[in-house]
This record gives C-alpha cells, structure tokens and sequence, in this order.
C-alpha cells in the first residue's frame, strides 16, 4: 500500500469513527500527536482519545482538501473537521455549536503500516468556533500569581458586575500595618 492509501485508509477510519480500523492502520509501535496530545499516543490512548473527540461530536468527520505524496514513505492530509458540540469536550458542557476547523496531517509510513501521524491545527479556532473564551495569561508575574474563576447562573436572571478577590499573604505580622495603609491607599485611587 501506498503512502497515499495508508492515509486515506486512516481518515476513512476516523470517519467511521472505528477505533480498531484506526488502530490497525498503525504499525506496531505507530504514534499519534496533534496539540491536544504532543508527547503522542497509541493503542488503547488512541482509541480513548478518539472516542473522546466522537462523544463530544458525535457526527464528527473529515473532509479532505488535499492528499500528497511528499515522498515515498510520506504522505500529507489537509482536511476540514467538521461537527456539532452536543457533548462534554475536555470536562465542559455541549456548547451545541457547530466547527468546521482545518488542519493538516503529516504521515510517515512503513510496510506494515502507519509510523507516526503528526497532526496541526489551531486550538484557538476550535475554541472560537465553539464560542469558549480562553484567556491567556502567564501563570505568574513577578510576586503576582494569576488564577482562574467560574460564574454560574441557575436561576438569578441577573449578572453579577466586576468582582475581584486579592489574596495578599504578608512575610510577617510586622507587615500588617504596611500592607493595611497600602490597601486604604488604593482604595482611597479607585474611589
């Protein structure tokens, strides 16, 4: 079989959402990587990962734009995966919203089989298209810590305005009174 064969084989795999025909695409010892999963997967992560992405989209497929031959043992798949959100992705409710996000496979075969399955998208496009927000930010700036918060509404119809939570740990109850008239300070400016 072909470079060419061995992926469309795989992409035919993942349309039928059949995770042991994807699994079988692969030579022993065949990965999968895509952002999601850098370090790569095989086997049973696979078909766990696979399975995951099908429970949140389950009329999940991929068309594709373009099959290459790079080389005799390589083959590049760009596609457009399509679905609607209509269930939990990455421990987040269905936001019923349909993607339709491009990406690219590069794939290294072997005679027996799929090698490696490298695959490139953008995270941020899918995010955009389920309409998620997702803030970037450094875990930490200087002697500032950032976190994260959720806002739940069952049943107040109303949005809570701007609230904001400081948690300022002292390096000894000798800073107290400083850190005290500092804070007064400040609310004195936004006042």
């Amino acid at each position: 079989m072909t470079a060419v064969e061995q992926a469309r084989a795989y992409i035919e795999a993942w349309n039928a959402h059949d995770t042991d025909r994807i699994n079988a695409t692969f030579a022993e010892g065949g990965t999968y990587s895509d952002p999601n999963v850098p370090d790569g997967v095989s086997g049973p992560a696979l078909a766990g990962y696979v399975n995951g992405l099908v429970s949140a989209f389950p009329d999940l497929s991929f068309d594709i734009v373009n099959l290459y031959e790079a080389g005799p043992d390589t083959a590049v798949v760009e596609w457009v995966m399509k679905g609607n959100n209509t269930g939990s992705l990455m421990g987040l409710p269905p936001t019923e919203r349909a993607i339709a996000l491009p990406g690219v496979d590069v794939i290294e075969v072997h005679e027996d089989g799929i090698g490696s399955v490298r695959g490139y998208y953008s995270n941020g496009t899918m995010m955009a298209q389920l309409e998620v927000q997702v803030i970037v930010r450094p875990k930490t700036v200087g002697p500032v810590s950032f976190g994260s918060s959720t806002y739940t509404n069952i049943g107040n119809k109303s949005k809570p305005g701007v609230i904001g939570l400081t948690q300022i740990q002292v390096a000894s109850p000798d800073h107290n009174d400083e850190l005290g008239n500092y804070t007064r300070e400040v609310l004195r400016e936004i006042s």
